[in-house]
């Protein structure tokens, strides 16, 4: 309950309330509910209030997909073991993390808003969601058996898909993000190559020209030509 309002709420939900904002959970007798309670102060809410902003006005629970909750779990983690090992600077650290949470919330909620409705088979869907995050985290390693995780298939079902989605298999879409991003930095910047293949996410110098020459045909340096 939300004032007057009640929402059903699954897990995996976030909820956003203001200040003195009258609330309460009601649940289920017969099954348990584990519940994350993070408190900030005002200051700490103008310093992010253009992501809470849209936040605070739509009151709804935001469901939250799996593999972005656990990600949301683990800098929760980092809060708490920040706030009881008091290391130099955690108060920062934990500001940080807390960022980090309604940062991901604002977006969360932007494409709550955006959605439309489509007929594609919800693996699908679940495919697409994992790839647009992996989008976002191209310069991580990539691993099949966690992205396929995250979308709830076996490695096998989530190779298929993501060739139907994106024309490519799994590494070959993580490597044309990677190349991509790594052409923009080339043309827009004088950062060294060996610089910009770190940054992008290859770990030697060999593989990124092998994977630049595979999407661009030429080397990286040609581009500064």
């Amino acid at each position: 309950m939300i004032g007057k309002k009640s929402y059903p709420i699954a897990a995996n939900s976030a909820i956003i309330l203001r200040k003195k904002q009258q609330h309460h959970l009601i649940d289920s007798p017969s099954e348990a509910m584990v519940v994350f309670v993070v408190y900030f102060s005002e200051q700490v809410a103008r310093r992010n209030r253009v992501a809470l902003r849209p936040l605070l006005v739509d009151a709804r629970p935001l469901s939250i997909p799996t593999h972005r909750a656990q990600q949301l779990r683990r800098a929760l983690r980092q809060m708490l073991n920040e706030q009881q090992g008091r290391g130099p600077m955690f108060e920062t650290a934990i500001q940080l993390a807390l960022a980090s949470i309604i940062l991901e919330l604002y977006r969360l909620r932007r494409e709550t808003e955006n959605a439309t409705l489509t007929s594609v088979p919800p693996s699908t869907e679940r495919v697409k969601d994992v790839l647009s995050y992996i989008a976002e985290r191209y310069y991580e390693p990539p691993r099949l058996a966690e992205a396929a995780k995250m979308a709830h298939l076996s490695q096998r079902q989530f190779s298929s898909l993501c060739r139907l989605v994106t024309g490519k298999r799994f590494t070959e879409y993580v490597n044309t993000l990677r190349v991509e991003r790594a052409k923009e930095l080339l043309i827009n910047t004088d950062m060294p190559v060996s610089a910009i293949a770190f940054e992008v996410g290859f770990e030697d110098m060999s593989t990124f020209y092998r994977a630049f020459k595979k999407y661009y045909r030429k080397p990286p340096l040609s581009f500064r030509d």
